[in-house]
């Protein structure tokens, strides 16, 4: 049982170069009291050729549907197409 809304904004600054940020609320509802759970990530991709290098920072409130509890992720990926 949740409740869950995903928001987003992305931006092609040129050919190679995009930037995007996005909101993702989700709503546990059980038995007892509703937690909120809520993620902001920004993320920056790069291309190059058949290679795209990606960088993303999120950061999550209430994580796990835990109250208070916080959780802070960067990711870098690397993908190649031949």
């Amino acid at each position: 049982k949740y409740d869950d809304e995903i928001i987003g904004i992305a931006y092609a600054v040129n050919d190679n170069l995009s930037l995007s940020w996005n909101r993702y609320s989700s709503t546990q509802r059980g038995a007892g009291d509703e937690v909120e759970q809520e993620t902001d990530a920004v993320n920056l991709g790069y291309t190059i050729g058949g290679m795209t290098i990606g960088l993303q920072d999120a950061q999550t409130d209430d994580a796990g549907y835990v109250k208070d509890a916080k959780d802070d992720t960067r990711t870098l990926s690397v993908a190649v197409a031949f």
